[in-house]
C-alpha cells in the first residue's frame, strides 16, 4: 500500500474527516470495509479500533503493513478465531527458521489471552510457555474483560461488541440505570446493553500516545484549549446556580493528566451521605479533554482509606449535574463504566496497574 503524503490545508481536513469517521460507531460496516485500506496510516489504526469493525475487515488489517494498524487488529475483540490460530501458527514458524529472534512469543502471547482463541490452541500455547507464568497486564485486560461482561448479565463480550449503538453517546437519561430508595444514586449494575455503547464511546474517543508526546495522552489531537475554557467555565457557573453556591474551576488543563479541571462542590449543599462519618461529603465534577466528557463522584482529600466502600453520588445531586452537563452538550459518564478495567492502546503508561477508564479520562496519568 502506498502511503501518502499530505501536502496542504485540504487534504489535511479531508483526511481528519475520514479519521474521524473511522473513530465513530455510527459509521456503517460498508464504509468501514472503505476506511480498511484508506492511504493514510491514523484512518486504518481507528479502523482497527473501532468496535464496530467486522471480522473479516478485522482480519484483513491484520495483514497491514504498518505494525501499529496491526497491533490494534490483534486486540480487536471480534478478532476471528480462525486468523488467531494462523498468526500463533506463523510466529512459531518465523521463530524456527530464524526470521525471529529465538524465543519470540508476542503474538503468541496475545492469542494465548484472547477471549477468541479456542481452548484447544489455548492450552497449547501456555504449555509450550509463551505466557511469562505471570497476570500480565494484557493477559489481565483480557480476563477482567470477560469477567467485567459476565458480572454484567452473562453476555457474549464478542457478541455485544457487535452491537451498535444508535447515537454518538448514550443518553444519561434513557440508559442510566433505575435507582433504589433515595439514598442509592448510581445503581452499579446497569444493563449490559446500555453500558456497552458508553464503553462504545470510550473506545473511540481513546488515542493511542507516544512515549514523550501529551498528545493523545493527555488530550486528543486538534485540542482547542480557550474553547475547552470556556466550557469548563459554562460548566462551573451551571453548577454553581444549580447548587445555589459560588463555584470555582481554575485554569485547564491540568498538567500531566487526562481532565481539564474539577469543580469541588462543598459538603453543606449536597446530598451525598457518608453512613460511616454520618455527615454529607462534597463531590467532584470533573471535565475531561476528551469528548466532552464529564464525571462525578464524592470527593476526597488524599487517598481514600477504604475505596472500594465509597458511597454512591445521591440521586438527587446526580441529576443536577447530569442537567447541568446536558445543557452544555456534556456527557456525564455513569460511574460504574468509568469503574470498568481499562482495555485501550495506552495501557503501557499504567504498566501493571489495573487501571480503569476513570484514570484513563479523568486522572493523572
Amino acid at each position: 500500500m502506498d502511503y501518502q503524503q499530505i501536502r496542504s490545508a485540504a487534504e489535511r481536513q479531508v483526511g481528519l474527516l475520514r479519521a474521524n469517521e473511522a473513530r465513530s460507531t455510527d459509521t456503517t460496516e460498508q464504509r468501514l470495509r472503505e476506511l480498511a485500506t484508506d492511504p493514510l496510516r491514523p484512518v486504518r489504526v481507528w479502523t482497527a479500533r473501532n468496535p464496530n469493525t467486522p471480522p473479516d475487515v478485522v482480519a484483513i488489517l491484520l495483514q497491514d503493513a504498518d505494525c501499529s494498524v496491526r497491533n490494534e487488529a490483534l486486540y480487536h475483540l471480534r478478532t476471528p478465531a480462525a486468523v488467531l490460530q494462523v498468526l500463533a501458527r506463523q510466529e512459531a514458524e518465523e521463530v524456527e527458521a530464524a526470521l525471529l529472534p529465538n524465543g519470540t512469543t508476542h503474538k503468541r502471547h496475545v492469542v494465548a489471552h484472547h477471549p477468541n482463541t479456542p481452548p484447544q490452541l489455548r492450552d497449547e500455547l501456555i504449555a509450550a510457555g509463551v505466557c511469562p507464568g505471570r497476570l500480565c497486564g494484557m493477559a489481565a485486560e483480557f480476563f477482567r474483560r470477560v469477567e467485567f461482561f459476565r458480572r454484567r448479565g452473562g453476555g457474549n463480550p464478542r457478541a455485544e461488541q457487535g452491537e451498535r449503538a444508535s447515537a454518538p453517546g448514550p443518553s444519561p437519561h434513557t440508559d442510566s440505570p433505575p435507582v433504589a430508595g433515595d439514598v442509592t444514586g448510581i445503581v452499579p449494575d446497569a444493563p449490559a446493553a446500555g453500558e456497552e455503547r458508553w464503553l462504545s464511546v470510550l473506545r473511540a474517543l481513546d488515542e493511542p500516545g507516544r512515549l514523550g508526546s501529551a498528545v493523545g495522552l493527555e488530550f486528543p489531537s486538534g485540542f482547542d484549549r480557550a474553547a475547552m475554557q470556556t466550557r469548563f467555565d459554562q460548566l462551573a457557573e451551571g453548577l454553581s446556580e444549580a447548587f445555589g453556591c459560588r463555584l470555582l474551576g481554575g485554569q485547564g488543563p491540568q498538567q500531566d493528566a487526562a481532565r481539564f479541571g474539577v469543580i469541588r462542590i462543598p459538603a453543606e449543599v449536597t446530598r451525598t451521605y457518608d453512613q460511616r462519618s454520618g455527615t454529607c461529603l462534597p463531590l467532584a465534577v470533573i471535565l475531561s479533554n476528551f469528548g466532552a466528557l464529564t464525571a462525578c463522584r464524592p470527593y476526597r482529600v488524599g487517598p481514600a482509606p477504604d475505596a472500594d466502600r465509597t458511597p454512591p453520588v445521591h440521586q438527587a445531586d446526580y441529576r443536577r449535574i447530569e442537567q447541568v452537563s446536558a445543557e452544555l452538550q456534556l456527557r456525564l459518564v455513569p460511574q460504574h463504566v468509568l469503574d470498568a478495567p481499562y482495555e485501550g492502546p495506552n495501557q503501557w503508561v499504567f504498566g501493571p496497574a489495573e487501571a480503569t477508564w476513570f484514570w484513563r479520562f479523568f486522572d493523572y496519568l
